[in-house]
C-alpha cells in the first residue's frame, strides 16, 4: 500500500484513537489535527498534538499516537514511491532512511496556504472513492502539491554554527525569493540586493537548508506556476506575465523542464474537475467514510 488517508474521527464515540506505527515502517507521515487534542510519543518523549501545529514524520520512525475522540483531523501515510520523482518537495527531501520528525507551527503559515492545505486534504479523501483511470495521477499530484505548500511554509532551523548574522541573511533570502519572484531571477540578483556575494550567499543558503540558492528560486517559481496551473482559469501566456517572464516560449520551456510535462497538458491532467470547484466544500466528517487507501 502506497497512499493511506485516515480520519481520526472513526473513533468518534470512543474515548480516543491509538495505534501505533508498526504496520506502516515504509511510510513518511503527517499528521494534522483541525481541531481537538491528542499526543505523540518518539523515543520516549511525548509531543502534544493541537490545531497549532502540523507534524511531519519519516519512514522508520517508531512512534506512539493518541487522538482524543472528538478531535477532527487527517493523517496521510505515503511512500518515498508514490511520489512523483520530479520536483521532490524539501519538506521531505533527506528524511528517507532515518527516524525524523518535522514539526510546522502553524503561526508561521498564511491563511491563504493553511486554507489551500487543507482543501487539498479534502480533495485527496474524495478522489480515493473516485473510480477513475487517473485516479492514482491526481492523487500524486494532489499530495506532491500538498507538500510543496508545506515546503514553502517551513521554518529553516539554522545550524548550531550559524550566527546571528547569517541566520538574518538567511531569513532576508527566503522572504525575497517568496515575494520578489516576479523581478529577481538570479542568484547575482538576490546578492547584490543582500550586499553580499553570489559564492557567499550560495555557501549560506546550502549550509543551512541543504539546497543550493538557485533551487530555491526555481522551486518558488515552479511551485507558483503549478498553483496557477490548477487553480485558475489563466492561460499559459498570462500565467507567464503574472509570474514576471518576458515571453510565453521562455515560460513554456522553463515549465516543461521542471514539470515533466508542457503546460497545456499539465492543466488538462491537473485541473480540479468541476464538481470541485462548483460544489461547496464539505467538512472532513462528511467527506470520508473510514480509512481510505490506494494501493
Amino acid at each position: 500500500m502506497q497512499f493511506e488517508i485516515v480520519t481520526p474521527l472513526q473513533g468518534k464515540n470512543a474515548a480516543c484513537y491509538q495505534e501505533d506505527s508498526s504496520s506502516r515502517p515504509a511510510h513518511y507521515e503527517v499528521i494534522w489535527l483541525f481541531s481537538g487534542t491528542g499526543s505523540i510519543t518518539i523515543g520516549g518523549h511525548q509531543h502534544q498534538l493541537t490545531s497549532r501545529a502540523l507534524f511531519l514524520l519519516s519512514p522508520g520512525t517508531r512512534r506512539d499516537l493518541v487522538i482524543k475522540g472528538d478531535a477532527d483531523g487527517v493523517l496521510l501515510y505515503f511512500t518515498a514511491e508514490f511520489l512523483p520523482q520530479v520536483d521532490l518537495p524539501k519538506s521531505i527531501a533527506g528524511m528517507g532512511g532515518r527516524p525524523a520528525l518535522r514539526i510546522f507551527p502553524l503561526d508561521q503559515f498564511d491563511m491563504g496556504s493553511a486554507e489551500e492545505m487543507r482543501d487539498l486534504t479534502i480533495k485527496m479523501l474524495r478522489e480515493t472513492q473516485r473510480e477513475t483511470k487517473i485516479r492514482m495521477d491526481i492523487l500524486q499530484h494532489l499530495l506532491h502539491l500538498f507538500l510543496v505548500y508545506l515546503s514553502h511554509t517551513q521554518h529553516v532551523e539554522p545550524s548550531r554554527s550559524t550566527s546571528r548574522r547569517e541566520k538574518v541573511f538567511i531569513e532576508n533570502f527566503l522572504c525575497l525569493v517568496q515575494t520578489q519572484y516576479q523581478t529577481m531571477r538570479t542568484v547575482n540578483d538576490f546578492a547584490s540586493t543582500l550586499c553580499i556575494t553570489p559564492s557567499y550567499l550560495n555557501h549560506l543558503v546550502k549550509k543551512n537548508t541543504g539546497y543550493s540558492a538557485k533551487h530555491h528560486i526555481q522551486q518558488n517559481l515552479i511551485s507558483k506556476a503549478k498553483v496557477h496551473a490548477m487553480y485558475s482559469d489563466l492561460s499559459l501566456k498570462e500565467v507567464a506575465d503574472v509570474l514576471g517572464f518576458r515571453d510565453s516560449a521562455h515560460f513554456s520551456k522553463f515549465f516543461k523542464a521542471f514539470s515533466g510535462t508542457n503546460f497545456s497538458t499539465f492543466q488538462r491532467l491537473w485541473v480540479s474537475p468541476e464538481s470541485w470547484v462548483t460544489q461547496s466544500l464539505p467538512s472532513v466528517t462528511e467527506a470520508h467514510g473510514g480509512n481510505l487507501a490506494v494501493a
